[in-house]
């Protein structure tokens, strides 16, 4: 299994969007590989339908896709006063919302990605990031 927490690191470092690592991030969707064409990377599902590979990095929806379900999504994007634009997605358990629970004990996590030059949404890189994060908790709350 990916340790989920360093790939999401990978993600933040990325500086656009990067299908060797939407190739990564597939089979924690449910993808494998079926073969490799000169029109590019062919993908089944375990049911063996083929697909398109999602591209995490680069397409919210693909990026919502990884969010467990349960899972609040909060996205902020802003520019700061260095023309830097910032995308940070949070995510929040809602099973730990709401219930009495001392609020320390609500379970988040979140991602920043910022860039300086235009043309690339860093919203995806952000979201994809935190929905492996969200991942990673879910599985160290399981051992």
């Amino acid at each position: 299994m990916h340790d989920l927490n360093k790939l999401a690191a990978r993600v933040e470092a990325l500086t656009g969007p990067c299908r060797e690592t939407d190739a990564e991030i597939a089979p924690l969707a449910g993808f494998y590989i079926g073969h490799i064409r000169s029109l590019g990377d062919v993908w089944m599902n375990t049911e063996g339908d083929v697909w398109d590979l999602p591209a995490f990095t680069a397409s919210l929806d693909a990026a919502m896709s990884l969010v467990p379900r349960g899972w609040i999504v909060s996205l902020l994007r802003y520019f700061n006063g260095d023309g830097e634009y910032w995308s940070r997605a949070i995510l929040t358990d809602s099973f730990t919302v709401g219930r009495g629970r001392d609020p320390e004990e609500e379970r988040s996590v979140q991602s920043s990605i910022g860039e300086k030059r235009a043309g690339d949404d860093p919203t995806p890189r952000a979201l994809t990031a935190a929905a492996l994060r969200a991942r990673a908790a879910m599985e160290s709350n399981n051992e």
